[in-house]
């Protein structure tokens, strides 16, 4: 009889090989050039000696194989099928035993190499280095396998390959459930990835990924992860009891995420750190141990429509230098505030609902200077807005109502704005402004706050103007301090008005200039103003260089809207250039 690879030899193109059931043992791997199916019935395909595959697939094909385990249990490396070329298609087969002897390979299940193009179905991959391997330039598909205790991920497409990933269940692998790297592109639809080494799914790399449907849940690390320079699009995937966070968007990577839901990981449900930029729209962060949604290193973008309850601290924390735009989003009910700044944490909250926390609606803290507009803040067991440390918010037009202790609170040494704010029907007070704070409140509406209208404690120095206070049970206006100065009254004595933060600049020919700014800068918008006082006017690309950050065009916009929003124009957008947009310094 001959052997199995003679009998291979033998077959012409088209032609199929039943194998009877059992095991047949190799001597050497089989080697695939014509275009062939080999048809198993729990046949057993076992190589112990030999390197690179126990089965080598060539030519063109198409390859069809069907019903097979195929085990390797030799010393050297080695796969488990290997696609050079052609077109490969795998359904119902085991593959398990491939493993490399060091870095400069992986033993995987079946790979994909060079051009090759195929698809792998219904099939259990397991104890190899990695499942699937999907390289170089390959397409393939992958539906409804079974990726369970490889030594690294369960499936990996890299190079500039392309694959569809769906269906497919990837567990207890060493590393990634799923890991998408190098320049491929994927699409990642409806599988289920849990208890992984790391993360469920992983994206780096310059990938571009779309991901849909994925439940991604008992990972150590992440749910799902993008670094580096990664695309994706992340739609409706299930977060779900993972180590540290649900979704993880870091480094310059650039994300859409929409409509996941992230629940009970012990971290955040979704975290955005170092300079990432995600789109955040209507995704579902509830039962975290931390936060729903936390910003870290300096990363923005922008959380609309966001529903985040029940989450042990935060409904959003924004740490660092982060400065992201959140707007529109539901906070309720999570263990300490809604809202908090920390660090030197900046951006933009504009009409989010942050009630029934146990402490504020919103927070700032450290040296946050945050734009605080059009928030409401209702039934919060202290304050509906509250600022500590050295932070100077500008809080404009937000309502602040029903909450137990009171509207607003200034305390320690922060020196907020607050203008055009409307505080109703809170238990104490209204505005509360204690410790040695200051800054300026102007234009306030506040009615029916218990006790009092306004109180200031002895050490706080805030500056008063046109602010409505009535309907208060012991005091409109409570002060106890010698500092507040009343702007009007100021201005009628001619005296000069030390309002805002005074920066210090130099023109091309070195003559002092003064700036009074309604806020404090971040140091690199510092650094811009300065560059362009002396300079008058420079492209993105020269102001990229001057404040050390890549993200020069959202600081730019960031900027400019903060400065017209106080009636400055001192920056100028005067066109594109070819080293795109460039600014102009206006002298006041």
């Amino acid at each position: 009889m001959l052997d199995l690879q003679s009998q291979i030899d033998g077959l012409a193109d088209g032609e199929r090989l039943e194998l009877p059931a059992g095991q047949i043992e190799l001597s050497a791997p089989l080697l695939l050039r014509r275009s062939i199916s080999l048809q198993g019935s729990a046949t057993t395909l076992l190589l112990r000696q030999g390197r690179e595959a126990v089965v080598r697939v060539q030519g063109a094909g198409p390859f069809h194989l069907k019903g097979l385990r195929l085990i390797y249990l030799g010393e050297g490396p080695a796969r488990g099928i290997w696609a050079e070329s052609g077109e490969l298609h795998v359904e119902d087969c085991h593959l398990s035993g491939a493993r490399w002897v060091d870095d400069r390979g992986l033993g995987c299940g079946v790979h994909f190499s060079h051009e090759s193009r195929g698809s792998v179905t219904f099939c259990e991959l397991f104890n190899n280095d990695v499942g699937v391997l999907v390289d170089h330039q390959s397409q393939v598909r992958l539906e409804s396998n079974r990726c369970y205790d490889n030594r690294l991920s369960g499936v990996r497409v890299q190079g500039y390959s392309r694959a569809r990933v769906s269906q497919n269940e990837c567990r207890a692998n060493g590393q990634a459930g799923i890991w998408v790297t190098g320049q491929a592109w994927a699409e990642v639809e409806g599988n289920r990835c849990h208890s992984n080494g790391t993360h469920g799914i992983y994206l780096s790399g310059q990938s571009q990924s779309r991901c849909l449907g994925n439940e991604v849940s008992q990972n150590p690390h992440h749910g799902l992860s993008v670094e580096e320079q990664a695309w994706a699009s992340l739609d409706q995937q299930v977060c779900e009891d993972n180590g540290l966070c649900g979704l993880d968007i870091g480094g310059e990577s650039k994300v859409l995420a929409s409509a996941n839901y992230c629940t009970q990981n012990a971290w955040h449900g979704i975290q955005v750190r170092d300079s990432a930029w995600p789109m955040l729209w209507q995704n579902r962060c509830r039962h975290n141990q931390h936060s729903g949604i936390a910003y870290y290193g300096q990363s923005g973008g922008c959380a609309k429509d966001q529903w985040l309850e029940e989450n042990e601290q935060y409904a959003v924390q924004i740490c660092d230098q982060a400065g992201p735009a959140l707007n529109n989003n539901r906070c309720a009910r999570n263990g300490l505030s809604g809202l908090a700044y920390f660090g030197q944490a900046g951006g933009r909250a504009q009409s989010n609902q942050c009630t029934h926390h146990p402490y504020h609606g919103i927070q700032v803290s450290d040296q946050a200077q945050p734009m605080l507009e059009q928030n409401n803040c209702q039934n919060n067991q202290l304050f509906g807005l509250a600022c500590f440390g050295d932070s100077k918010a500008l809080v404009r037009q937000n309502h602040c109502q029903h909450n137990s202790q009171g509207g607003f609170y200034v305390g320690d040494q922060a020196e907020p704005q607050l203008w055009e704010n409307q505080a109703t029907d809170n238990g104490s007070c209204g505005l509360q402004v204690v410790g040695r704070s200051a800054g300026l409140l102007a234009e306030n509406h506040l009615a029916n706050n218990g006790s009092y209208g306004i109180q200031i404690g002895p050490d706080a120095s805030p500056w008063l103007s046109a602010n409505s206070v009535q309907g208060h049970t012991l005091s409109d206006y409570s002060c106890l301090s010698s500092e507040v100065v009343l702007l009007e009254k100021a201005r009628a004595q001619g005296k000069r008005m030390a309002e805002g933060h005074h920066l210090q600049l130099q023109d091309g020919e070195g003559k002092a200039l003064t700036v009074v700014l309604p806020f404090e800068p971040k140091p690199a918008e510092k650094l811009v103003l300065e560059a362009l006082a002396r300079h008058t006017k420079l492209s993105e690309a020269e102001l990229s260089k001057v404040a050390g950050t890549r993200r020069i065009a959202g600081l730019l916009e960031s900027l400019q809207e903060k400065l017209n929003r106080a009636g400055l124009s001192l920056l100028q957008n005067q066109g594109q250039g070819s080293e795109g947009a460039i600014y102009a310094f206006l002298r006041p």
